[in-house]
């Protein structure tokens, strides 16, 4: 369907921005601004709100700003945005915005 392509091209466009600012080929500028991770795990129980974590896993996004928050929220990498996990990204979102 049409959320297929929209989500192919989301992809895309970040693989090629990914490829432009790599930072293992030497892109070194830091990003004066604040970083936000949303960083979704899978676990059993489906008890879990979105909070902000004292966490120092960022996945190296430290490499591109001085200050990385990140928030947990349930689910998977790609399913972030699907209907069962929407409502805490977006409570994540509200709170930071």
């Amino acid at each position: 369907g049409g959320g297929d392509k929209t989500a192919f091209a989301v992809l895309t466009h970040n693989y090629e921005l990914s490829k432009k600012y790599n930072v293992s080929k030497g892109y070194k500028k830091i990003y004066k601004g604040d970083i936000v991770l949303i960083k979704a795990i899978n676990r059993s129980d489906d008890v879990i709100k979105a909070e902000k974590v004292n966490n120092t896993n960022c996945y190296n996004w430290d490499k591109y700003s001085r200050k990385v928050t990140v928030y947990e929220t349930l689910g998977e990498h790609n399913t972030l945005f699907r209907k069962s996990n929407i409502s805490s990204v977006g409570a994540i979102l509200k709170t930071i915005l």
